[in-house]
């Protein structure tokens, strides 16, 4: 037997797994790829890598040219970047 859901149940289905989806696109752990979004910042547009969080606070790696830094940013203030495909 087959049940039907309702459209309202069908539209809250939908809404909250693109919801899941986008919150597990949005998580910052250690390792992520991020891209500092606070126009404000000297680091604007810069990418890093997530080195360590704590208390709402995200540790950023740059590396590149002649130069590493590790910089704490707040975390309101960076984006996960999507990885791009290395060449093959």
């Amino acid at each position: 037997m087959h049940s039907k859901t309702s459209p309202v149940s069908y539209v809250q289905d939908r809404f909250l797994f693109h919801l899941s989806k986008r919150l597990l696109a949005m998580m910052i752990l250690p390792g992520s790829p991020v891209r500092i979004t606070n126009v404000n910042d000297t680091y604007y547009g810069f990418e890093g890598q997530v080195q360590r969080l704590s208390d709402g606070k995200v540790a950023v790696l740059f590396e590149g040219g002649n130069w590493d830094k590790l910089v704490t940013f707040k975390a309101t203030d960076l984006e996960v970047v999507q990885p791009k495909r290395g060449k093959k």
